[in-house]
């Protein structure tokens, strides 16, 4: 796989970055925005109720000859659930914003539904969900809360 920050180092926008692919072992994930969208329509897969990673559409789910071994030695249902407890604190994290992104990403429901539930415009609950997104794949979330990154985010990356 390409180096993940690819995207940002040439500073293209995250929708149109060349490492996105439909499918990520879990020794790729880096939290980039693609992989974070994968992980979140995936979610409910990796949760507890499931807890297996989802199958490679290319390879039937199946490691071919000659390609490297899964990387984790732990119990099947370990990494998994590492992964959909990250994604769900990240999520957290950024309050009822966090929660339309859930609702947006991982449900599946589109913008303008959530628009009507929520009773604004489109564009705010695009701009609402951009933000969590930029926010729970940020480096520096864990230094300052989704409320002050809030007061200073301004979308540098795919207008």
């Amino acid at each position: 796989m390409f180096q993940c920050q690819e995207c940002r180092r040439h500073r293209w926008s995250w929708k149109e970055c060349p490492t996105a692919l439909p499918w990520y072992e879990p020794s790729d994930i880096r939290f980039c925005p693609n992989q974070m969208i994968w992980l979140m329509d995936n979610l409910n897969q990796l949760g507890p109720e499931v807890a297996r990673w989802p199958n490679d559409p290319d390879s039937g789910g199946y490691y071919e000859t000659g390609t490297r071994a899964p990387s984790y030695n732990g119990a099947y249902f370990e990494e998994p659930i590492g992964f959909h407890a990250e994604v769900t604190w990240r999520l957290e994290q950024c309050g009822k914003d966090g929660r339309l992104a859930g609702q947006h990403y991982v449900e599946g429901t589109d913008i303008f539904t959530l628009a009507d539930l929520t009773h604004a415009a489109p564009g705010k609950v695009t701009r609402r969900v951009g933000r969590v997104l930029a926010y729970i794949c940020g480096y520096r979330r864990k230094s300052r809360t989704y409320k002050e990154f809030k007061r200073s985010y301004s979308p540098k990356y795919g207008r």
